[in-house]
């Protein structure tokens, strides 16, 4: 199966994490068959000095997706992310590693622990971009649009710069 996956931050060895990141996904997860370059953008949903560096990833996997998911926390826990134990009420803050599944072929999914495709993907630029970089003609299974025209329409008008 393909799916897509974001990887980003904004604190400590961004750079570093994000190569590790890539790493262990190829590891733990399946093949890392298409990569985006990387792309600075402003914190999204609060405000912070730091920008963010993003990179979306294509990987075949034979993991379902919620494996996927547990993988992808366990690599964020050991890159230095740490999450609340207890349900917090949803706010954003500046994070050295953030993974994110956008697709999972064309699953449609909603379940308490994951959700798919990326419920604000159309809402975010940063994402958009890198992953347009990969799969501008990927069709969204419920919006019916290519990523590219998802892209032209995003509210979303923050500079994502490709570093």
């Amino acid at each position: 199966m393909l799916t897509y996956i974001l990887a980003g931050g904004n604190i400590g060895p961004v750079r570093e994490n994000l190569r590790r990141a890539k790493a262990m996904i190829g590891e733990r997860i399946g093949e890392v068959v298409r990569a985006s370059g990387l792309y600075r953008s402003p914190a999204w949903g609060f405000e912070s000095p730091d920008p963010f560096y993003n990179v979306a990833l294509a990987v075949e996997t034979p993991l379902e997706p919620a494996a996927v998911m547990q993988a992808l926390l366990e690599i964020e826990r050991q890159l230095g992310r740490t999450r609340p134990t207890a349900p917090a009420p949803k706010t954003y803050a500046s994070r050295p590693i953030d993974l994110d599944i956008l697709f999972y072929d064309d699953l449609v999914l909603s379940t308490p622990f994951l959700t798919l495709p990326h419920p604000r993907l159309p809402l975010r630029r940063f994402a958009l971009v890198p992953l347009n970089e990969i799969a501008p003609n990927l069709i969204h299974p419920t919006l019916n649009q290519t990523i590219s025209q998802l892209l032209a329409v995003c509210p979303d008008k923050s500079e994502v710069v490709l570093v």
